[in-house]
C-alpha cells in the first residue's frame, strides 16, 4: 500500500457506482418530478451536500489525507443507513418494475451502492491502522494520537563513560 495513496478494487467499484447513482438521478428527477412541474427543494439541497461529501471522503481517503477515514465511514454509514431503511420501509424489490427503466435503473443502482458501501465499510474499518496513521482525527478515541510513536522503542542515549 502505498504511503501517499490508498485505493482498492472495492473503493474504485464503489467511486464508479456512486457517481453513477449521482448522475442517474438527473434522468430519474426529470422523470418523476419535473414534468409535474414540482421540486423536492429539500431534497434537491441534501443532494448536492451529500455529493460533495461523497466528493471530499473519495478525495481525501484517496490521498490519504486527515479526515479521509473517518470523512467515508460516516458517509457511507449514511448512505448504507438511508437505503436500508428505505428497504425496510416496503421498497425492497418493489421498487424494481420492469416497465419503468428509469426507475428500475435507479433502484438497482441504490442496491448496488448499499452492496458495495457496506463491503467497503467493512474493508476501511479492518484497514484502519494502515489508513488513519498520523490522522489525529481518526484517532480521536485511542487519546492523543500518539500511540504509534509512544509504542517504539527508544533509542539508547550515548555517554562517555570509558
Amino acid at each position: 500500500m502505498s504511503s501517499t495513496r490508498w485505493a482498492s478494487k472495492t473503493y474504485w467499484t464503489f467511486v464508479a457506482v456512486t457517481i453513477g447513482n449521482y448522475v442517474w438521478q438527473i434522468p430519474y428527477y426529470m422523470h418523476f418530478y419535473a414534468v409535474r412541474g414540482r421540486s423536492p427543494a429539500p431534497f434537491s439541497i441534501m443532494f448536492l451536500v451529500t455529493f460533495a461529501w461523497f466528493a471530499v471522503a473519495a478525495f481525501l481517503l484517496y490521498r490519504r489525507r486527515r479526515g479521509g477515514f473517518t470523512t467515508m465511514v460516516s458517509f457511507l454509514a449514511l448512505l448504507t443507513g438511508f437505503y436500508i431503511l428505505h428497504n425496510l420501509s416496503g421498497a425492497f424489490l418493489a421498487d424494481l418494475p420492469l416497465s419503468d427503466p428509469i426507475l428500475f435503473i435507479a433502484s438497482v443502482l441504490g442496491y448496488l451502492n448499499t452492496i458495495v458501501g457496506i463491503v467497503l465499510l467493512v474493508q476501511l474499518i479492518r484497514s484502519r491502522g494502515d489508513l488513519v496513521a498520523g490522522d489525529p482525527a481518526a484517532t480521536a478515541g485511542r487519546g492523543t494520537g500518539q500511540v504509534a510513536a509512544a509504542a517504539q522503542p527508544q533509542q539508547p542515549v550515548p555517554t562517555n563513560r570509558d
